[in-house]
């Protein structure tokens, strides 16, 4: 018969944890010096992920303060060089942020306000050059969204007419059909040369007329008759100008107008007029006596 293999005894509990105490104060003899270098690598990979998370932070609430801080879209002034000097003042900042800040969740937006201010300004390629970072550093981000109009525009003034037709009605496929922006595409596609496209677009315009506004459905109508008895397509307008100061004029420099006095009025002196005492009604004067009387005639008929 086999003998039956003998069970080590089982260790206490205390004798256990002694075993594994005295084997990690070893362990920490034996490795001290790697296991120092390992806790303070863990120690300064903290403090630098925490002092990361601190200046993102730093520079969102910045970026957003700069941006906040900037002249609303509408802004306008009396002389015409201000309002150039609103979107002068635009650019320059915007690109100030995105030079010397980092890229944060307000990058998208500064971006989108650089582009939007070129545009108005006339700096085509400035601002299609700015729409195209947007698109390809934000693809899905709402501002890129919102940028999409701007930039079907600007592809057509910079001479782009296929690909602003292109962009004109893949905004207009989200609004469905008789969108305004099929009118849009429509002349993108005449100035790019292409009378099919241009109908094309017309009609998704025309397909839907109780959808689309009057006046477009009445000039999509009239090219699509023009354009279908060959007539010609439109032609390319010239560039638009760049707009420029005047002079360097202080942005926000208010017009002081000299603030008049106000006279204060003060009533007129009339000059007190006597008022007379009234006395009372006067008695009436007594008649007067009979000495008083005029003397008679005593001899009337004038005898001797």
């Amino acid at each position: 018969m086999h003998a039956r293999k003998r069970q080590p005894e089982a260790l206490p509990e205390e004798g256990v944890l002694e075993i594994l105490l005295t084997r990690g104060v070893e362990l920490v003899r034996r490795h001290a010096r790697l296991i120092l270098i390992v806790v303070a690598a863990l120690l300064a990979c903290m403090l630098a992920y925490q002092n990361y998370r601190n200046k993102a932070r730093s520079e969102l609430a910045a970026s957003w303060e700069e941006l906040s801080s900037l002249p609303a879209a509408g802004d306008a002034f009396v002389r015409p060089e201000y309002s150039a000097a609103v979107r002068r003042q635009i650019i320059e900042r915007c690109t100030d942020i995105l030079e010397s800040r980092w890229k944060t969740d307000a990058t998208p937006w500064v971006l989108l306000r650089l582009a939007n201010a070129q545009q108005s300004s006339g700096l085509l390629q400035d601002a299609l050059k700015t729409y195209r970072r947007l698109q390809a550093e934000y693809p899905r981000h709402y501002a890129t969204n919102m940028a999409s109009a701007g930039l079907a525009a600007v592809l057509e003034g910079t001479g782009r007419f296929a690909d602003a037709a292109g962009a004109y009605e893949e905004l207009a496929r989200q609004e469905g059909k008789g969108s305004s922006l099929w009118l849009d595409a429509g002349r993108a596609w005449e100035l790019a040369g292409n009378r099919e496209g241009a109908a094309d677009a017309y009609q998704e315009l025309t397909a839907a007329p109780e959808r689309a506004v009057e006046d477009d459905l009445t000039r999509a109508s009239y090219r699509l008759r023009d354009l279908a008895g060959g007539g010609p397509m439109l032609s390319p307008p010239p560039p638009p100008p760049v707009l420029e100061l005047i002079d360097d004029t202080p942005i926000y420099q208010l017009i002081e107008v000299p603030e008049e006095e106000t006279p204060i009025y003060e009533p007129a002196e009339v000059p007190e007029e006597e008022t007379p005492i009234h006395e009372g009604p006067k008695e009436p004067e007594p008649p007067a006596t009979p000495a008083e009387a005029a003397p008679v005639d005593e001899n009337p008929q004038g005898l001797p």
